[in-house]
């Protein structure tokens, strides 16, 4: 399934964006020129995916997005209204936390939004529209494509809100969707060339008790991502910070038997990321990097470099994530773990 986000990129986009042009991809029965707010409602993986898109969202469309964990804002006063959108993002469609969040921002009469990749799901029937992913089937527990797909497909929401209200100019909404287009075929092409190189490093890796990984922007998340993907198939200890907390508490356990994994690609971020890498091997620490192709400077800082195409700024998660993904699988591989079906997990959580 890793090797399927190209198809899951693609089927977000396939009949939605054509030659550059935006078709809606909302129900028209969602007043979208209203819309003042978003509210991203999920869990795991794809809390992670509408984090990136918050940053992508705000940036590049102008919405102002908030995301929440679904089981914590069901049990919190909400500060709804009919302009804000409320979006239930599952893979499944039934992640009862997600469902009972959904129902909850509809009380409060918020316009709803399911974007689910199963279809006829709890989610889907409770929302006043729905987005579908039109992914495929995920069949291993740990989500890997759906997360691509939701990345897409959120920013594809973005962007009809930003058109219906006039805040992005059609020009660079244009250039945007068209660069979306070729994700699929730039991210078939990373994982041809990464594959072998994830598997020899996580080789060379599979016996690190634990790791720290680190991010500044939208791939702060994405390194939460990668985090989560290696607690849950490799069954290590993983967590994720944004780059500048680093100074604030988290480099205490910076020592010579540390690994960080560094997202560092050559983004608005990379000074300030540079910096933490340097303050990581100051104190002895071991780094991972991933990064822009050609990246002779970080490189030459990292104890492993991993490199992906430069692609303009706002798509650049898209592409980051893949190698974390098969950085994860390849360590539970090697230490003789089951990918698809991870202890003590489930594919769909439908109990709180």
């Amino acid at each position: 399934e890793i090797y399927q986000h190209p198809q899951a990129v693609r089927a977000s986009l396939e009949g939605r964006v054509v030659e550059k042009a935006l078709r809606d991809v909302v129900d028209s029965t969602l007043d979208l020129s209203s819309v003042t707010r978003v509210q991203c409602l999920a869990c795991g993986t794809s809390y992670y995916a509408c984090m990136v898109a918050k940053y992508l969202i705000e940036e590049h469309c102008g919405v102002p997005v908030d995301v929440d964990l679904a089981s914590e804002f069901r049990y919190r006063p909400a500060t709804l209204s009919a302009n804000t959108l409320s979006v239930a993002v599952s893979q499944s469609g039934e992640t009862i936390d997600t469902l009972f969040a959904l129902k909850y921002a509809k009380e409060q009469g918020s316009m709803t939004l399911a974007l689910v990749n199963a279809e006829g799901s709890s989610i889907e029937h409770e929302a006043d529209a729905t987005f579908p992913l039109k992914a495929g089937v995920e069949v291993g527990v740990a989500s890997t494509k759906a997360f691509s797909a939701q990345m897409s497909a959120l920013l594809l929401v973005g962007l009809q809100i930003a058109k219906a209200q006039g805040k992005s100019a059609p020009e660079v909404r244009d250039e945007l969707l068209h660069n979306m287009l070729r994700l699929p075929q730039t991210i078939e092409t990373i994982l041809e060339q990464l594959d072998g190189a994830m598997s020899d490093i996580a080789d060379e890796l599979k016996d690190t008790p634990g790791y720290l990984f680190m991010g500044r922007g939208a791939e702060w998340p994405v390194a939460q991502e990668g985090a989560l993907k290696l607690r849950e198939l490799a069954y290590v200890f993983a967590e994720a910070y944004a780059g500048g907390e680093l100074k604030h508490g988290s480099i205490a356990l910076v020592d010579k038997d540390s690994w960080i994994v560094a997202v560092a690609p050559r983004d608005k971020h990379f000074e300030k990321m540079m910096s933490n890498i340097a303050e990581i091997k100051a104190r002895g620490g071991n780094v991972l990097a991933i990064g822009t192709e050609g990246d002779s400077e970080l490189e030459s800082i990292s104890d492993h470099f991993v490199g992906v195409p430069n692609v303009s700024e706002p798509l650049i998660p898209f592409l980051t994530c893949i190698p974390l993904h098969l950085f994860a699988y390849w360590v539970a591989r090697h230490k003789g773990n089951d990918v698809d079906q991870p202890r003590n997990l489930a594919k769909s959580v439908t109990v709180e």
